[in-house]
């Protein structure tokens, strides 16, 4: 997570946890600069895309790049301190209601995206891609250099799927939308019944001008290539992740976890498969698969402690994923 996602997340927390809404008559934003080291600039947000904030102080407006911004203390709905509080407990259901409403109650553009940015959250922690992917869509057209990409609503594993979100994604493969045809991709990836026209969309998103569309597909394509890589390929693989920003490298690298097993890079793929869970937890549901093949990974290479610990986090970080009940099974039947 970025510097300016942690003080935001850090934020809502402290909110949620006080249990109140913040009465702030004006906003204030906390950017790294002068002698102190930080400056503490008062005002009305006026905007806050991917890689700005406006900031209309008596009414002149002064931008700064989102990279200096290290805190932001701003008025929430107090549906939205609520919603956040949910999600962090795994009412995934009793969240999106209350973030629902803080969207219907937020009048500020910037604010709406940042709510946007939790339902995101929510519908991937209840593995609805479709509503996922709509919401990722808005938030995507009211800021397309949006600082939260990494929500992007992709699969990276095979998993089992609604035949109704089967169904939508093939519509999104006929749609006019790059971003969902790269969401419709990688649903149907591997489907037997879509194999030709993922394959006609996934070679157009390959020569796509936005850098991260076009880093995302190609991503994709390597989960094909995953079950038959060779060490030529591998390396190759390597090489491409280590590109990647680091807000986009989650995904990646739990592909290059996989390579490494395929190859049985053991201790490889434990790192490779650990940077989700201690750098990139964002898609919390992969995180926690991750987490659950980096455990086998030291298993198998024979570090059977830092195994057993790894299972142990899982079961109480990852709880309300299937992964942490497995690894409840695993560590009970001494695995």
């Amino acid at each position: 997570m970025s510097r300016v996602g942690v003080c935001l997340l850090v934020w809502l927390l402290f909110m949620a946890a006080a249990g109140v809404q913040t009465a702030l008559a004006q906003d204030r934003v906390t950017i790294r600069g002068g002698a102190a080291g930080r400056i503490i600039v008062t005002g009305t947000i006026v905007d806050y895309v991917g890689k700005k904030i406006t900031i209309s102080v008596g009414g002149s407006a002064r931008s700064y790049p989102v990279s200096e911004v290290v805190q932001i203390e701003t008025p929430q709905p107090a549906q939205q301190i609520r919603g956040f509080k949910l999600l962090n407990d795994g009412d995934f259901d009793g969240a999106q209601r209350e973030l629902d409403a803080a969207l219907k109650a937020e009048s500020r553009l910037w604010a709406k995206r940042e709510i946007l940015s939790q339902l995101v959250q929510c519908s991937l922690r209840r593995r609805d891609f479709v509503t996922a992917a709509t919401r990722f869509k808005s938030l995507c057209d009211s800021d397309p250099t949006t600082r939260h990409f990494k929500l992007i609503p992709l699969i990276w594993t095979p998993e089992r799927l609604p035949d109704a979100a089967l169904q939508e994604a093939r519509l999104w493969l006929e749609g006019s939308s790059d971003l969902l045809k790269l969401v419709g991709v990688s649903l149907l990836l591997d489907d037997p019944k879509s194999a030709r026209p993922v394959e006609l969309v996934l070679k157009d998103l390959l020569t796509h001008t936005d850098d991260r569309l076009r880093s995302m597909a190609k991503a994709q394509q390597w989960r094909k290539l995953i079950p038959t890589i060779n060490e030529l390929q591998l390396e190759q693989l390597r090489l491409f992740v280590e590109r990647q920003p680091e807000d986009l490298r989650a995904g990646p690298s739990f592909l290059l976890g996989r390579a490494y097993l395929v190859r049985s890079d053991f201790e490889l793929a434990a790192t490779a498969f650990l940077w989700l869970p201690l750098v990139d937890h964002s898609d919390h549901y992969l995180a926690a698969r991750a987490c659950l093949d980096a455990a086998d990974a030291l298993a198998s290479s024979g570090r059977k402690a830092e195994s057993v610990s790894l299972l142990q986090e899982l079961k109480q970080r990852f709880a309300d994923t299937p992964f942490g009940g497995e690894a409840e099974d695993r560590l009970r039947e001494g695995k």
